[in-house]
């Protein structure tokens, strides 16, 4: 990140890039809206986005889990 940080202009494109689809992602931690999402087995979330035209009913995001057993879980959390 030091790079980044220190040119001109690069960090606002970074951040810029970065919280582009702050609904959509694969791994790392959940952004949640309501309240903490369980972490556990977190797999990826899929937010309501304009691009290609997708809404989870207010503007929520759907979280998707897999449980000890492989089982999909499924979560949805709105505004």
């Amino acid at each position: 990140m030091t790079p980044i940080n220190e040119s001109d202009g690069e960090d606002a494109i970074f951040f810029e890039e970065y919280n582009r689809y702050p609904g959509t992602k694969f791994g790392g931690f959940p952004n949640c809206i309501q309240h903490g999402h369980n972490l556990d087995g977190f797999v990826f979330q899929i937010g309501s986005e304009e691009k290609p035209n997708w809404m989870w009913a207010d503007n929520g995001i759907a979280y998707f889990n897999k449980d000890e057993s492989g089982d999909w879980v499924f979560e949805c959390q709105f505004y």
